[in-house]
């Protein structure tokens, strides 16, 4: 007779761009197939993951939310959730409240990955997760940052908070070969918000707007165009690129000479990850988890968050002393294998899974 599975349920709000669900794609594709039985259910749309989440052999259910408040949305996950009967429902970004009130309520064990500091979050929301936490047995948190502030967000004890720091798919990143151009390529990636702070980066670029560099800014969101008008602004119209979405980010990194993350908070920094990994010099903000990667002055640069003109100091810093800047890139390579290694972080998600059917 077959061993019977752990059956685990993923809540999302959608698959789209973004580390979250980076972190639940790779979760779902290298889950120990013989042990779990996973479904992933997503409130809006399955968004560029939901191929790979059907083929990685995963159930995946789409609610078709219609609207932000969408009380049919909450009848339809507490009808998903008792067909599925699941023994673990795991709760990711928005899919918390709802699919933490209807898990507990249902009696089923709940745990939740917060994935940010939410600084930006509503004080509703902010409301509605702090009553919704009692239902989750164990919080995870990607950083030491996250979990300091689901403890003081939250009011989550620390020992119902467990951190395993987001980790990638290594094999996908090949090193890049970096300053074999004239013309230095500067590179980031994210979600075009204010949290992102790549208005800070644009402000940097106009004040060395005469050294020889290329930029290209990988993602989509709602300031596309405030962004847009920047770098007219600045007349940074033929050195500055906003390229939109790409689900190839490592063939990306490797045309990269520089990598800036100039975000305001961040809970860990999947981009910071991901550029490490392809052996480039990173410059980051001093902020929250950014700070457990990147080690000034040994594997990268950190400057002032929001600081245009620090920023600009350490762009130069770089293209003055690209023998330092390849060290600087070859220190955060070994770092990023060492301990953001995706194949350990899923284990660890799976050993939290199995301590909570033995308690």
């Amino acid at each position: 007779m077959a061993k019977k599975k752990i059956k685990v349920v993923h809540v999302i709000p959608t698959l789209d761009l973004g580390g979250a669900e980076r972190l639940l794609l790779d979760i779902v594709k290298r889950a120990d197939k013989e042990t779990f039985s996973i479904t992933v259910i997503c409130f809006k749309r399955g968004g560029i993951w939901e191929s790979e989440i059907i083929n990685s052999g995963a159930k995946l259910i789409v609610l078709n939310k219609k609207h932000k408040f969408d009380f049919a949305n909450f009848f339809k996950l507490r009808q998903a959730l008792i067909q599925e009967q699941p023994d673990i429902v795991h709760t990711h970004l928005g899919g918390d409240i709802y699919g933490r009130l209807l898990a507990g309520l249902a009696g089923f064990k709940v745990v939740s990955t917060e994935h940010n500091l939410n600084k930006d979050e509503t004080i509703s929301n902010t409301i509605l997760k702090r009553l919704t936490s009692v239902y989750a047995s164990l919080i995870i948190a990607v950083s030491e940052a996250v979990a300091h502030d689901a403890k003081l967000r939250y009011g989550i004890k620390l020992a119902k908070i467990r951190v395993i720091h987001n980790g990638i798919d290594l094999s996908r990143f090949k090193p890049a070969d970096i300053f074999k151009n004239e013309v230095v390529k500067i590179g980031a990636v994210g979600r075009l918000v204010t949290q992102k702070g790549f208005m800070t980066l644009l402000e940097a670029l106009g004040l060395i707007k005469d050294k020889k560099f290329d930029c290209t800014i990988i993602g989509a969101g709602d300031l596309k165009d405030e962004l847009q008008a920047k770098i007219n602004l600045l007349g940074l119209n033929h050195k500055v690129h906003l390229a939109g979405l790409s689900n190839d980010v490592p063939t990306f990194l490797q045309t990269l000479d520089i990598f800036v993350v100039p975000s305001l908070w961040e809970g860990l920094g999947i981009a910071a990850l991901e550029a490490g990994a392809s052996g480039l010099p990173v410059i980051a903000s001093k902020v929250d988890g950014l700070e457990e990667i990147i080690d000034d002055q040994v594997n990268g640069l950190l400057f002032k968050a929001g600081d245009a003109s620090d920023l600009k100091d350490k762009i130069n810093y770089l293209l003055d002393n690209q023998v330092l800047a390849k060290n600087f890139g070859e220190h955060l390579k070994r770092k990023v294998n060492e301990r953001f290694d995706v194949v350990t972080m899923v284990k660890q998600y799976e050993l939290v899974y199995k301590s909570l059917l033995s308690d």
